[in-house]
């Protein structure tokens, strides 16, 4: 029960954070310069950043393998990019408008890592968790 109700908030959380991160994204974008379709799929292409490193991330952490560096960096430069195109929308109703623009984002990042059971200061151990397996000559992994 407490994992189906975990999931499903963090559903909820996130379809929420996804509506209105896109809506914000549009109108910066279209603020901006840019119209029509080009205006409706830019804040696609973060999000998709997004989950595509996220899925990588993810593929290496059941594999057991290290968690690419491209994948990584990917991975905080879209959060970023989410984040900051949320916090110039809300810019102009000034530094609340700005934490308030940024809120929907960051919960939806903040609650999938918690509910993944994310600590950064905590190295992956235990059950249920994915090993790296040690490297041998020439990267090959050892069995």
């Amino acid at each position: 029960m407490i994992r189906a109700s975990t999931a499903a908030t963090v559903v909820g959380i996130g379809g929420i954070a996804a509506v209105v991160s896109f809506r914000h994204a549009l109108e910066v974008v279209r603020d901006n310069g840019e119209s029509g379709v080009t205006a409706y799929l830019t804040p696609l292409t973060v999000d998709g950043l997004v989950f595509t490193a996220s899925m990588v991330l993810l593929d290496a952490a059941r594999r057991g393998d290290r968690a690419p560096m491209l994948a990584r960096v990917a991975l905080a430069l879209g959060i970023a990019a989410t984040v900051a195109v949320n916090v110039l929308h809300g810019l102009a109703h000034g530094p609340v408008g700005a934490v308030v623009g940024a809120w929907p984002s960051h919960h939806a990042h903040s609650g999938c890592r918690v509910a993944h059971g994310h600590d950064p200061a905590r190295p992956p151990v235990g059950r249920g968790r994915a090993r790296v397996r040690r490297r041998g000559r020439g990267g090959i992994p050892r069995r």
